[in-house]
């Protein structure tokens, strides 16, 4: 009976360390494809930042000093502190990174809730730059290359909510785009159309054969901030997708009395989002919708 349990106990033993193995090539091969889609999507711009970002690195941390943020510095050393010390925990800045640049994204557009997020993140970051250097320094190559691989696939986002500090709109815009559609929906969808219509502000006008039309543009109850302020646009005619040079003279003057309407009358910017729905990011205007 003995010799067969410690059969058992053997094969086990033989199959942990192949299933870690496993998890750990899984995660890498994931954490690879993250990179391989960032550098596809990435701009001119974004590899020139990749370049100078370690030269750069120091002289965040300075700016965040300088600017009185030692809470969030003191926060990052002591989760370093915490996952130095107990070996279980080594991993939990990884998971913190990703999963608040994930909730970020999809955020943004959404909620105030990002404010928030950004400083976690910010913390997280710094104490898992400061893991991937203990990592590099005691050779442990396995736990530095996850380290780096998360660290370079947020790096824009911690270089960007470094230098600006109220929110912006953030590097992954796919993310961002989706969870205001779903959000944008279902405000169109949870109550009647005239009751969300009534938040809106509305245009009439007549077209050349005598139709009667109405434009709209609705904010009340979306986010906005200094940086950016997306907009659900009410079009039962759909001009607001069409090439500009097929859109009407009558539509283009009621566009016009829009609270921004001069600034996309002849720009092909708004996506649909739902039935006679539109929705455009503004980029220029300041203040808040109140959500």
């Amino acid at each position: 009976m003995t010799s067969v349990d410690d059969e058992r106990g053997g094969d086990r033993a033989a199959k942990s360390p192949s299933l870690k193995s496993l998890g750990y090539y899984l995660l890498v091969v994931a954490l690879l494809g993250w990179t391989a889609s960032n550098l596809l999507d990435a701009r001119l711009s974004d590899v020139q930042v990749y370049t100078v970002a370690f030269f750069a690195l120091p002289l965040v941390f300075l700016f965040l000093a300088s600017s009185q943020q030692w809470l969030m510095l003191a926060a990052s050393l002591l989760l370093s502190a915490a996952s130095i010390r107990v070996s279980r925990l080594r991993y939990l800045p990884i998971v913190v990174v990703i999963a608040s640049w994930l909730a970020m994204h999809l955020l943004n557009f959404v909620t105030h809730l990002p404010i928030w997020l950004i400083d976690l993140f910010r913390a997280s970051w710094i104490s898992l730059l400061v893991l991937a250097l203990l990592a590099l320094f005691f050779r442990r190559w396995r736990e530095f290359s996850v380290t780096i691989l998360v660290l370079l696939n947020t790096l824009l986002v911690f270089l960007a909510t470094c230098l600006r500090p109220e929110p912006i709109v953030l590097p992954n815009r796919w993310l961002q785009n989706t969870a205001f559609r779903i959000y944008a929906t279902h405000l169109v969808r949870s109550v009647p159309l005239d009751e969300f219509l009534s938040r809106c502000k509305l245009v009439d006008y007549v077209e050349e054969d005598g139709t009667k039309h109405q434009v709209g543009e609705c904010r009340q109850g979306l986010r906005a901030t200094p940086d950016f302020s997306p907009i659900v646009i009410y079009d039962p005619s759909g001009q607001f997708v069409w090439p500009p040079v097929q859109r009407t003279l009558a539509w283009r003057l009621a566009v016009f009395h829009l609270p921004i309407g001069r600034y996309y009358v002849h720009d092909d910017v708004a996506s649909h989002l739902v039935g006679n729905f539109y929705w455009l990011l503004d980029r220029g205007s300041t203040g808040d919708a109140g959500k």
